[in-house]
């Protein structure tokens, strides 16, 4: 494993978490003197808006990013709020049903041929021996198994960052028949390629019993954190610190109980809640903020980490569909060493908490009776600063992943 070629539908300088999880391990592929090129989407009309990632990328030793147009309709990128705007997307959406008979939102759909001609020029001027697709969209992988089978000498490697035909196709109301279409497309993807990568377990193991794979062709990619994202600070007693910090996404269904837990915070007016959450989730949800919580501005992960590190609490609020999903920003919270207020539902994330003396859990159904008992110090943290967090950190999963894709290389020849 020593040139690579990535490709992926989002990739800095275009914002947007897709593109967070393989910025990293580029960085970190290229600190461990491999060879990386990238081809990634177009986006002029977000060109004025830059990923926060875009610095883990710049100026990097043996890497080129490559760029290509989607030639998928722009109408179709954000949701329709004026008249015109929801014609000229249901025009356009219609349109682009009539070439897909699966996801109609999969923006590669019309990229094939310049996609696989760049690819084809990239394999052969950079003599590439590893191709990486980190999906979805599922089409960046599916359109690559004609180019395997064309060069059977390279390692060709599916990431799955997020569950796709397995895990409700991310709620899109496809119809059976679109469904059906998009199963068999990742079953086709998962028997043709080398490696299939997962963050999680249980993405794995649903993988290999749906499509019948052999358990050394399936590996946990997990999730990780930079370490170079964390400053050097000094753990304060945060138990005297009256700041709360929810960081990540408002999730479609958190709406009663963000206004509870809004409610129970107008009784302890000393608590700050502050709120890392996008304005646009913000205007989905119709509650009005007490004075003691506020939305705050987007910042780069270092500035980030270093405006949060003494706050008392990280809240993390899920639905039951996030209940078993320990996403990255789990790892950055514990690298920071702040105590997890996790309100939610029983699963895998509640048992990583309660397991690892990592924060506190409240079930969704008793948070007016529980939370109230937390904000005010009835119920403290007793909290695992020994938890060895090593082990997730990109530098130490990418040298694991490396040594798992040169094993498979004798499969391969």
């Amino acid at each position: 494993m020593k040139n690579i070629l990535l490709v992926t539908e989002i990739f800095p300088p275009f914002p947007g978490i897709g593109g967070r999880r393989w910025a990293k391990f580029v960085k970190h592929f290229s600190k461990l003197n491999l060879n990386v090129d990238v081809v990634s989407a177009i986006y002029n009309e977000h060109s004025a808006k830059k990923s926060i990632w875009t610095s883990d990328v710049r100026g990097l030793k043996n890497f080129s990013h490559h760029q290509i147009p989607l030639h998928y309709p722009a109408v179709l990128n954000d949701v329709p709020v004026t008249i015109f705007h929801k014609i000229k997307y249901r025009v356009a959406l219609q349109f682009v049903k009539l070439f897909s008979k699966g996801n109609y939102y999969d923006r590669t759909m019309f990229w094939q041929t310049n996609y696989q001609n760049l690819v084809e020029k990239i394999i052969i001027e950079k003599s590439i021996d590893t191709i990486i697709a980190t999906v979805a969209p599922l089409n960046l992988a599916f359109q690559l198994i004609p180019l395997k089978a064309k060069y059977p000498q390279i390692k060709f490697i599916v990431d799955f960052r997020d569950p796709w035909a397995l895990g409700n196709l991310f709620g899109f109301p496809f119809k059976k028949k679109r469904q059906f279409h998009e199963i068999e497309k990742e079953k086709a993807v998962c028997n043709s390629f080398d490696l299939v990568t997962f963050p999680n377990y249980e993405m794995k193991e649903k993988c290999k019993l749906s499509y019948g794979l052999p358990n050394n062709k399936l590996y946990i990619l997990e999730h990780a954190f930079d370490e170079d994202d964390f400053p050097n600070f000094e753990i304060a007693n945060r138990n005297e610190n009256n700041e709360i910090v929810f960081l990540g996404t408002i999730y479609d269904g958190l709406q009663e109980h963000f206004q509870q837990i809004l409610n129970v915070l107008q009784s302890f007016p000393a608590i700050k809640l502050k709120l890392y959450a996008s304005n646009k989730n913000a205007n989905k949800f119709h509650f009005s903020l007490p004075p003691n919580a506020s939305f705050q501005n987007e910042l780069p992960p270092r500035v980030l980490f270093a405006t949060i590190s003494q706050s008392k609490f990280i809240l993390i609020a899920y639905t039951p569909k996030q209940k078993d999903l320990i996403a990255t920003k789990f790892y950055e919270i514990i690298a920071l060493r702040i105590p997890i207020l996790y309100i939610g539902f029983d699963g895998i994330v509640a048992d990583f908490i309660i397991q690892n003396k990592l924060g506190i859990y409240i079930h969704s159904n008793d948070i007016s009776s529980a939370l109230p008992n937390v904000l005010s110090g009835k119920v403290k943290c007793d909290y695992n600063f020994n938890f060895d967090v090593s082990k997730f950190s990109f530098q130490f999963i990418s040298k694991k992943f490396i040594e798992k894709v040169e094993s498979i290389t004798e499969n391969v020849n």
